[in-house]
């Protein structure tokens, strides 16, 4: 007789259905950050699914409340990290988005709770600033050119702010205004202050900016300042330090 030598019956291989979405955690960054145009940051992340795919990770960001996602990788390996170069556009309203995929289609994704900002690199503080007072009534206010970025890379500053405050408290920043800019001098002469004011406290800022909102925005200040008095020795912008630092950094999205 012939005998068979295994059961009389074959089974097929495992048939899975996996409806669930894969965990999905972004930990850096995470909001609040402030990172430079060109440095290279880690982007960190955990996740986890029963079927990963081969190459699950798809790393984006975007920069403003109405700007595009971009990706930064389509497909990586889930390590957990990734080293960025970050992009060439300064941003106070950065993302980035870890999307997660299984290899049945299955996605999770998670978004920086809070946004980052990119910004360039800033000048390093100009130093030797020193003022004089000229003919009995014209103070003028010096200071040595700035040529080296906060990290020590050479650079050339695109311009130089003047700020006053005429309180007592020469440390409260929040009494100081804008009074001018050079561009490319080291100097700059505020007139006729020394008969009409009592004390006066000066401050010098170094800017760099790689595009074109500065020139428009102290255009726009030094026009109003032009509405407000028709006394070439007198004409004032009328705009504090801190608003004026709050539209230098309102970054471009």
């Amino acid at each position: 007789a012939f005998t068979l030598g295994g059961p009389p019956f074959m089974v097929t291989p495992v048939i899975t259905i996996d409806t669930v979405n894969p965990t999905a955690d972004l930990l850096l960054p995470n909001g609040g950050e402030f990172w430079y145009i060109g440095e290279t940051h880690d982007i960190l992340w955990t996740a986890f699914d029963n079927h990963v795919a081969a190459l699950p990770i798809k790393l984006e960001y975007k920069q403003g409340s109405t700007g595009s996602w971009i990706t930064i990788q389509p497909e990586l390996s889930n390590t957990g990290s990734y080293s960025w170069q970050l992009p060439s556009y300064s941003s106070a309203e950065t993302l980035v988005r870890l999307t997660v995929v299984d290899a049945f289609g299955n996605t999770g994704s998670d978004i920086s709770q809070n946004p980052f900002s990119i910004d360039y690199v800033p000048p390093a503080i100009p130093v030797n600033v020193n003022l004089q007072i000229i003919n009995s009534r014209d103070a003028l206010i010096t200071w040595s050119p700035v040529t080296l970025n906060i990290f020590g890379t050479e650079i050339t500053p695109s311009t130089y702010l003047v700020i006053y405050n005429q309180t007592s408290d020469a440390n409260n920043e929040a009494a100081y205004y804008y009074l001018g800019e050079n561009e490319s001098a080291t100097g700059y002469t505020h007139l006729n202050v020394a008969r009409r004011a009592p004390h006066m406290y000066y401050r010098v800022v170094a800017v760099m900016e790689n595009d074109d909102r500065l020139s428009g925005i102290l255009a726009e200040i030094n026009r109003k300042a032009n509405e407000t008095s028709s006394d070439m020795d007198t004409k004032v912008a009328p705009v504090s330090w801190i608003e004026l630092k709050r539209l230098l950094s309102n970054k471009q999205n």
